[in-house]
């Protein structure tokens, strides 16, 4: 992402009050596309690569950390983004019947039969939904 100067004056800077991985990157786009939402601009040529050196295992254990902390700043910090933030899946019936524990251990059963990467975004959005349940002291309990 690129921002003029200009704008960044306007918008200010990051928030630092997010503890460890994830949400501050969101809160600052939320605010950018606030203040410019004719202003963005996407393009599919544009190329990033994240070399990432953690495991599946690691990586759901930080989204959970994430689900338990910032994303609950997050959606406390933008109520008008629940919806887009996916925030109504951690308490509703639709959000409880997809992400449990017994559809998890069998999409993991499948996943060991067939490793099909798609099923990845499950863990991570299970994991997810899994912290966001359970907030960390001093977290908001959301939709509650």
């Amino acid at each position: 992402m690129s921002v003029k100067r200009d704008v960044v004056k306007e918008c200010g800077l990051f928030d630092e009050g997010y503890i460890g991985y994830g949400g501050e990157d969101t809160d600052y786009a939320i605010r950018l596309w606030e203040l410019y939402p004719e202003g963005l601009r996407f393009s599919s040529k544009a190329i990033s690569i994240d070399y990432q050196n953690e495991t599946l295992h690691d990586l759901q254990l930080k989204m959970e950390n994430y689900g338990r902390t910032n994303y609950l700043k997050l959606l406390e910090k933008h109520p008008n983004y629940t919806k887009d933030l996916v925030g109504d899946w951690i308490s509703s019936f639709k959000g409880k019947l997809v992400f449990n524990p017994l559809v998890n251990w069998f999409v993991k059963l499948v996943y060991f039969v067939m490793p099909v990467p798609y099923f990845v975004r499950y863990f991570i959005a299970y994991n997810l939904m899994k912290g966001a349940r359970n907030p960390a002291k001093g977290f908001p309990k959301f939709g509650k």
